[in-house]
């Protein structure tokens, strides 16, 4: 991906920064024997510990993002990893697309960078609110109203015609 503006460095640490910002009480640690970063995350139920992985390159691969929270629903079906709590709460085809159009069109990698960071963030409070919501009414099926994509090539493909996961 080639975008106008900063050198690669520089998005990759805009985009941490913007993480950050994004977060109360952020700091960096390593888990894992990775670099993340790790703060508190609004959700419609109060706050989350989450743990965002530091991407080398952001832009086009969606940073994987951990959820240690006792209520979180450690399944396939809710979107996080059945063995550790690593949500998936981005299609990866879409995010690159997205980018790689965004470069195309000359948007500037700190706007990029933001965008990137607004998007991780905000999908994730929305997944947490709904894990939170589930956990508090006994909710144990993901609800068809609840719109989301299936995993995997079946994702892509609803992806692409523009449908969702048919519950």
């Amino acid at each position: 991906m080639k975008c106008r503006g900063r050198t690669f460095a520089d998005t990759v640490s805009r985009f941490r920064g913007c993480i950050k910002k994004g977060l109360d009480s952020p700091r960096e640690v390593t888990l894992l024997r990775r670099p993340w970063v790790f703060g508190n995350l609004a959700h419609q139920g109060g706050m989350a510990r989450v743990f965002v992985q530091k991407s080398v390159n952001p832009l086009l691969k969606p940073p994987t993002v951990l959820c240690p929270e006792p209520w979180v629903r450690k399944n396939v079906s809710w979107h996080c990893h059945p063995e550790i709590p690593a949500f998936c709460w981005v299609l990866p085809e879409k995010w690159q697309e997205h980018f790689n159009q965004q470069a195309l069109n000359g948007i500037d990698t700190r706007t990029l960078a933001k965008d990137a960071a607004g998007w991780l963030l905000q999908a994730m409070s929305i997944q947490l609110s709904r894990h939170w919501i589930s956990d508090r009414d006994g909710i144990f099926r993901w609800p068809k109203e609840w719109e989301d994509y299936s995993h995997e090539e079946e994702g892509v493909r609803e992806y692409r015609e523009g449908t969702y996961r048919k519950s």
